[in-house]
């Protein structure tokens, strides 16, 4: 919303209005006059100003409307209160805007959000004010407000965001957090339930996704998530929920329904939140603030200390002009409050003047995913098959395998039809069938509500996406297959602990959590990685927590053991196992150089850790954590990478007898 700064001249004495209404519009310094509309010298629609005793009504009308104490409700935002008068018959249309007060509770601050600060009036000749609902953003657009009156003010427009573009076409995000992106673009257009344009209530899904506990009364299920919806201004509970299914972890307590949480979460985490910055990068939070907010206001890690904000969005994509194209929840459309998708350009002043006001200010805040999680994930078979499988650019599930035979590379292709991945996959492959093939499984985390187990499989043709029911997952799982065909998955719960599940070869076992002796595996300090050896035992390992991470495991050999710290040198990432058929077992991990390294066990001892060469010259920098995919028959390994650098393909070093590498296979982009 474009306010002006216009008619009235407010003080506030002891938090109400004051004073007369008085002064003249103006206008953004170096703008001409615009000539009169026809309509205006008519005296059709003319702007009017506003008593001090006019403005303490309508404030107390917004307060009474809002449940809120009058205390709580601070200043007028400045330029934010104008007024029209219809001369023919009388009728009038007001917008006041307010900004909490200083001492109120976090929680009222919260509601000052998303276009929820500014109260619509209207009344006719002869009657009093009345509120007819809250302003929402773009302000008025779900109120019939007369588009003459809309022109007048020089409100926004009211169109609603556009589709996202098809992926792969137009806006180039950036690569490393295209998985953040896409999954904010699917939340576009889920809204309200039921329907809304006046955002009382406001009953939207994500907050009950988050598990804020608002008010579910006059809400109903949402029809997409299938849960019952909360009322509550949701921007920031939409941005939170799109966080968490992008696999990030770190001090989710720190964000709030309040949209300034996340600029209290980015200092949290040391970064730097200039206001105005012009640097978006895809996946970032962008936190809108009222004119007026300073940089030392906002520099503080406590969402308690910050200023109220706005609204908060997510960039999900970069414009060639540096705009960000973003992904804003609780935003008014024609028949609903939805997510909308809106393009910024041509300059993201203008646009958030549009929908706020003149001088409106923001933050970006990155959510600071790791790539080193984003690696691709590779088996072998008895035969030899190398099959390799990663997170494609849309978010879908894309494969490229070697046969054998030929030594030829086939892909890559992606797997149709498997919808958005929540995670990076995992992959393991059966015995050979009569028919001549091996089985392959695939399973990733789902992108829904719960954060489910999701499998593909391939039995000569591809099935899925199967909802396996199990979760939630707190991070991307790992699969195992031993030869009667027993499939094993693990993955690291809500908790930090270590989870399984597992498929006896009719049917999934539920899931439980590993102990020992009742205690936990956990704290995991990354996803873990799981090596099954073709007897069933299954061996496990994660990188810990802490400033310098070592390896630990938990195995099975008829009941379970661990955890075991293997105290091997420091680990730059998760690490990836795999066994064969003699009972070795094999892990790799990047180290803190970003260079590839192993350690084995030989069936009875654990041999001491050694960085990857060939010829003296080492695998790295790989540009990402590696995945290993060993022959179970002969033991030969096969480890994988995404490449560093600006070159996301896929890279690959294997072990016949001796060491060979580095091999770019030119496949990719390896980004999620």
């Amino acid at each position: 919303m474009q306010f002006r700064r216009i008619l009235l001249t407010c003080a506030l004495v002891g938090g109400g209005l004051a004073g007369s209404v008085t002064g003249a519009w103006s206008q953004p310094a170096g703008a001409s006059t615009p000539a009169r509309r026809p309509a205006e010298s008519a005296g059709q629609w003319q702007r009017v100003t506003l008593s001090g005793a006019q403005g303490q009504h309508l404030r107390q009308l917004y307060a009474a409307y809002r449940h809120l104490p009058g205390l709580d409700i601070g200043q007028v935002r400045p330029g934010s209160v104008q007024a029209a008068r219809q001369a023919a018959s009388g009728k009038e249309w007001a917008i006041i805007s307010f900004l909490p007060a200083t001492q109120a509770p976090q929680k009222v601050t919260w509601e000052f959000q998303d276009g929820a600060s500014a109260g619509i009036y209207t009344r006719t000749q002869g009657q009093g004010w009345k509120l007819a609902g809250l302003a929402g953003e773009p302000a008025g657009c779900g109120l019939p407000i007369p588009s003459s009156v809309r022109r007048l003010w020089r409100l926004g427009s009211c169109k609603a965001g556009s589709s996202p573009t098809p992926r792969g076409a137009g806006p180039t995000p950036a690569e490393d957090t295209q998985q953040l992106a896409n999954i904010a673009e699917d939340q576009v257009g889920i809204g309200d339930t039921p329907a809304s344009t006046t955002f009382d209530p406001d009953c939207n899904p994500y907050t009950t996704l988050v598990g804020v506990g608002a008010s579910s009364t006059d809400c109903g299920e949402d029809p997409h998530f299938h849960v019952l919806n909360e009322n509550e201004e949701w921007c920031a509970d939409t941005a939170k929920y799109v966080w968490e299914q992008a696999g990030l972890t770190s001090d989710l307590g720190t964000l709030d329904p309040g949209a300034n949480s996340f600029t209290a979460w980015g200092y949290e985490h040391g970064e730097s939140v200039p206001l105005d910055a012009n640097d978006p990068a895809v996946g970032d939070a962008i936190v809108f603030y009222p004119a007026g907010v300073t940089q030392s206001e906002i520099d503080t890690s406590d969402p308690a200390d910050q200023p109220s904000a706005d609204h908060v969005g997510i960039v999900a994509a970069i414009n060639p002009n540096g705009t960000p194209v973003l992904v804003n929840g609780d935003f008014a459309g024609a028949t609903n409050i939805t997510v909308q998708y809106n393009d910024t350009s041509p300059s993201l002043s203008s646009w958030a003047a549009d929908v706020w006001g003149s001088d409106e200010e923001w933050v970006y805040v990155s959510p600071q995913l790791s790539t080193q999680d984003r690696v691709p994930a590779a088996a072998v078979d008895q035969s030899g098959n190398r099959y390799v499988f990663w997170q494609n650019t849309g978010g879908g599930l894309e494969e490229a395998f070697n046969t054998a035979s030929t030594g030829k590379w086939t892909g890559p292709n992606p797997i149709s039809g498997m919808g958005q991945l929540g995670s990076e996959p995992t992959v393991a492959v059966g015995p050979q069938t009569s028919g001549g093939y091996h089985y392959q499984y695939v399973f990733w985390k789902g992108t829904g509500p719960g954060n489910s187990l999701y499998e593909a499989y391939w039995n000569g043709k591809w099935n899925g996406p199967v909802n396996l029911g199990d979760g939630p997952l707190g991070s991307q799982p790992t699969a195992g297959i031993d030869s009667s065909g027993n499939i094993y998955v693990f993955w690291e719960n809500t908790g930090n602990g270590l989870e399984e599940t597992y498929y006896n070869g009719s049917s999934w076992d539920p899931p439980n959590e590993i102990k020992v002796d009742g205690n936990a595996m956990g704290p995991l300090g990354s996803a873990p990685t799981v090596a099954v050896a073709p007897d069933g035992d299954q061996y496990v390992f994660w990188e810990s927590t802490g400033a310098e991470p070592e390896l630990w495991e938990a195995y099975w050999n008829g009941s379970w053991n661990g955890p075991v710290n293997r105290r091997d040198a420091s680990l730059g990432g998760p690490p990836s196992a795999g066994a064969d058929s003699s009972g070795n077992v094999y892990v790799f991990w990047e180290s803190p150089g970003s260079q590839l390294y192993e350690v084995y066990y030989n069936g009875s001892s654990w041999d001491t850790p050694n960085e990857i060469e060939v010829g003296g010259n080492g695998m790295g920098p790989l540009g990402s954590a590696p995945t290993v995919g060993v022959n179970a028959k002969n033991g030969d390994q096969y480890v994988y990478w995404m490449g560093p650098g600006a070159d996301h393909g896929l890279y690959e070093a294997y072990h016949d007898g001796s060491w060979h590498g580095v091999d770019s296979l030119g496949d990719g982009p390896l980004v999620s």
